[in-house]
């Protein structure tokens, strides 16, 4: 099971072992949020507190082991706002990905209609 937690000061990102919970490890470096696997479990990915998809290879046999971290790429997420809400999801390949983005466009206009209950009559 993946998740992140503060419960070494920053918010990082862990794995334990399932069902027993006996094995913890700590994947991320430098914090992480939002974990999600690769289908076939052999690859963690998450977000950093500097905007990076982040990738960790995973083996679990003959014994668990995880590789350091490597920044895939920078998104436009902000890890600080999807603390707890998956915002992206990974093809199963791996290779691909889908992601909530923000639209930074340019605000619209609000219209506010009064007395508008006069123009229901018409």
């Amino acid at each position: 099971v993946a998740y992140s937690s503060s419960e070494e000061g920053s918010v990082e990102v862990f794995v334990r072992s399932f069902p027993d919970g006996g094995q913890k490890r700590k994947i991320s470096a430098g914090g992480g949020l939002s974990p999600v696997w690769r289908r076939d479990g052999r690859e963690l990915f998450y977000l950093s507190p500097d905007h990076d998809l982040m990738a960790a290879a995973i083996a679990t046999a003959p014994a668990f082991a995880a590789g350091v971290a490597q920044k895939l790429f920078r998104t436009a997420l902000d890890p600080t706002t999807t603390m707890y809400a998956t915002v992206y999801d990974v093809h199963p390949d791996g290779k691909r990905f889908i992601m909530l983005a923000p639209v930074f466009d340019v605000p619209q206009p609000v219209n506010v209609i009064l007395n508008w209950q006069s123009l229901l009559q018409k």
